[in-house]
Order: structure tokens, then sequence, then C-alpha cells
């Protein structure tokens, strides 16, 4: 009885399929592992990138590792604050949202140093294992935050001398100065 294909009975030009099927097998796990330990190096890189600064500010902490300089005076600036007993109780009231577990509030705020002025562009409230218990973000466009002049001496004017003052001694890269003047800090002793 002779062989029906001109390979021979048992050769076959590229291997049998189960080799085929075995030699891709091990091609797909080689690119998974590869992929895996690809994600690990530039996940780990991010995370330390992304890691979080939180410099006191009176009665609160704005977070240096992510200001954003949207012009040579003015950033955006994570804001972390927690709410007085009296301003949580009055939520809890409220009912709308679950405050119980409370921890603490991020708000985004847009500083002005030149002019001392703030604006707030959202706010979100956290509670104790990280969940977002509300948020809200202003709905103008990021060019029409309304911007208020803060008290001198006040919290407010606190913060901004803090986040200023930072934003003063690190300036942002290649950051274009011109037309502005430097921020300039004041004492509020008497």
């Amino acid at each position: 009885m002779g062989c029906a294909n001109r390979f021979g009975c048992r050769q076959r030009p590229h291997g049998s399929f189960q080799e085929r099927d075995i030699h891709s097998m091990n091609t797909y796990r080689l690119f998974l592992v590869a992929f895996f330990i690809l994600c690990l190096a530039s996940g780990a890189d991010q995370k330390t990138a992304s890691a979080e600064d939180w410099r006191s500010a009176d009665h609160s902490k704005f977070d240096a590792s992510r200001v954003i300089h949207i012009s040579p005076s003015v950033v955006h600036v994570r804001q972390r604050v927690i709410l007085s007993e009296e301003a949580l109780s009055k939520l809890r009231k409220d009912r709308a949202h679950d405050y119980s577990n409370y921890s603490h509030t991020i708000n985004m705020k847009r500083i002005n140093c030149r002019k001392r002025t703030i604006g707030a562009a959202g706010s979100t409230d956290y509670d104790t294992r990280g969940g977002v218990i509300q948020s809200f973000d202003e709905k103008t466009k990021l060019n029409n935050i309304q911007m208020l002049p803060v008290v001198r001496c006040s919290d407010g004017d606190a913060f901004i001398q803090a986040v200023c003052e930072y934003v003063k001694k690190v300036p942002a890269k290649k950051l274009k100065r011109e037309g502005s003047r430097p921020f300039q800090p004041h004492s509020c002793s008497p």
C-alpha cells in the first residue's frame, strides 16, 4: 500500500497539526509573560511619578506633585480638607448621601498668585474606604471659573500664600514669565 501524498506517509511540510498548536501556544504564553512584565514595569514607574506630595497650608493641605501651571501666575491645585463637625452634622441631617464614614474632601482650586484670587473647579467627598460619597464639577469651562479675591490673613489667604510660595520655589519647566509680576508674600503679623 502506497502513500497518498508526495511527502511520504509520515512527513508533512510544517510538522503535524499538534506540533504547530503546541508551538503557537508556547509563543502565545511567551507573549503574555512578556506583556505582563512590561505592564508591571510601566505601572511601577507611573506609581512613582504620580505619588501624592501633600504640603501643609494652614488648616488644609495641597498636593505639590499635581500643581498644574495654566499661565505664569495661575495654577490649578488639589486641596485636601476635613470638614468640621458642624458641616458634617448638616450633611448627615440632609440624608441625601451617607456621611457616616466620612474621611476627607479633595477640592480642585484655581489660584492666581499675582491677583491673589481663588476659584473652585470641583469637589469630591471620600469615605474611610476611599469611596466617593459625593462629587461635583463646575459645569463651566475651565477658562470661565469664577475667581474671587480672598480676605487678607484668612484661611484662604494662607492657602494661596503656601501654594504660591511653593510655585515660586519650584517653577514649571521653561514656563514663559513675560508680562507677569512675581509673587510677593506678605506677613499677617500686626
